[in-house]
């Protein structure tokens, strides 16, 4: 950390930064708020030769089921400027197609710094914890001292997807995540797990906010879905669902 006590790295998204493991790399992580700990998937693990402990443990997901890791120890995590030592990893496998090249840093990154989310400016900004003082104007909520900041875009009203679906986007489709009870995605029998591999015809692009279902409500979207080996199509009308 430099004599300034922050240091600012490019984001994409805002959560999306390049990092080292062991002097190797650079690689794309991405920074998860909500994760306990930090996650590396098996095929990175193997690049890195890494050692994993023999003796898997569950880790807690935000799914109904548990999944099974591997501990791993890494001697150095560098972003930017800021080196971490001795942190502590664990390894899962990930789903097929979904893109196993980079990893996610959770709580372990955020107990050590004060950390800034910049959307607008699409970067990383850390701060050395135990020198940092917020003096901004956002508003602190109890979740270990979080400030939120008021953008531009945030003072227009935000639409969610009408459809009702939450997605992740592998390279091949849209998977989708999540199916809110009542929306219409729901009504025309999408499930988790599902992939949407058309909207209107057309191949859908990578981005997990679809511009499709952002239309005006009562507009109709015709979807291709693959469910298995099954493919189908439905229409959805969309609609606000929150």
């Amino acid at each position: 950390m430099p004599p300034s006590g922050e240091v600012s790295v490019p984001a994409e998204g805002g959560l999306v930064f390049q990092a080292t493991i062991n002097g190797i790399g650079p690689f794309k992580a991405g920074f998860d708020t909500g994760a306990g700990v930090s996650i590396l998937s098996t095929n990175l693990a193997r690049k890195l030769g890494l050692t994993l402990d023999t003796q898997a443990s569950e880790l807690g997901t935000s799914s109904p089921a548990n999944v099974q890791v591997h501990k791993t120890h890494i001697d150095t995590l560098q972003i930017g400027d800021p080196l971490l030592h001795d942190q502590a990893l664990y390894v899962i496998d990930f789903p097929g197609g979904v893109d196993d090249s980079g990893f996610l840093v959770g709580y372990e990154l955020l107990r050590r710094f004060a950390v800034k989310i910049d959307f607008e400016q699409q970067r990383l900004t850390f701060y050395d914890g135990p020198r940092f003082h917020y003096s901004g104007p956002g508003t602190a909520v109890p979740l270990r001292k979080v400030y939120f900041e008021a953008t531009k875009e945030s003072a227009q009203p935000e639409v969610f997807n009408r459809a009702g679906l939450i997605f992740d986007s592998f390279g091949h489709g849209l998977e989708v995540m999540t199916v809110l009870p009542g929306s219409p995605g729901a009504q025309a029998a999408i499930e988790t797990g599902d992939v949407i591999t058309a909207i209107d015809g057309k191949t859908p692009s990578d981005e997990e906010n679809q511009p499709a279902f952002l239309q005006p409500a009562g507009t109709q979207v015709e979807l291709t879905v693959r469910h298995g080996t099954e493919t189908r199509k439905v229409t959805v009308i969309l609609r606000d669902v929150i």
